[in-house]
């Protein structure tokens, strides 16, 4: 399995420490589209702006399909 390769990937205190960033995994397969959209608002309301409302940036990876 890939996820294997890279664990610290997956480790939001690992990614935080190496790379100055937050990065939260989200196993798709496992949660309803509802539960995936709300997940994603309330991300982007949370992390979109610092706390003296600069602009933040955010990250999308577009992930091939299952075989």
């Amino acid at each position: 399995m890939r996820l294997q390769r890279y664990p610290g990937l997956f480790n939001p205190a690992f990614v935080k420490y190496h790379y100055a960033m937050d990065a939260y995994f989200v196993a798709l397969n496992q949660i309803r589209l509802e539960e995936s959209i709300e997940q994603a608002l309330y991300g982007y309301s949370l992390w979109s702006h610092t706390r003296t409302e600069r602009w933040k940036g955010c990250l999308q990876v577009d992930l091939p399909p299952r075989p």
